[in-house]
């Protein structure tokens, strides 16, 4: 998985943490019963878009998937999942590609 420069995973981990947070304490606030509540968030990457059979446009990953992840691969997705007690992350990549590795790079 090929990240941003500079930017450490340290640091895409407490985005993640920091999004779950704001999701809990927001919901904590406008529900009755908001402690009890536990939050599951996917986002999804962007795919890859063709102009034609073989072309493809230039790829642009969707921001706030770069944002929590990092991550320029296409065609993945993060979950993300808040409880009261803990906060989970998972980052689910798609499986490599032979042929599109040969024409794209890695």
């Amino acid at each position: 998985m090929q990240i941003i420069p500079g930017v450490f995973r340290e640091e895409l981990r407490v985005r993640r943490t920091a999004l779950c947070n704001m999701v809990s304490d927001l919901t904590a606030k406008t529900s009755l019963r908001g402690s009890q509540l536990s939050h599951l968030i996917f986002i999804p990457a962007s795919r890859k878009k063709y102009m034609t059979e073989n072309i493809p446009y230039p790829f642009r990953q969707n921001s706030q998937f770069l944002y929590l992840s990092g991550s320029f691969d296409p065609e993945a997705f993060i979950v993300l999942c808040a409880t009261p007690t803990e906060q989970m992350h998972a980052i689910f990549l798609a499986d490599p590609d032979p042929m599109s590795e040969l024409w794209d790079g890695e």
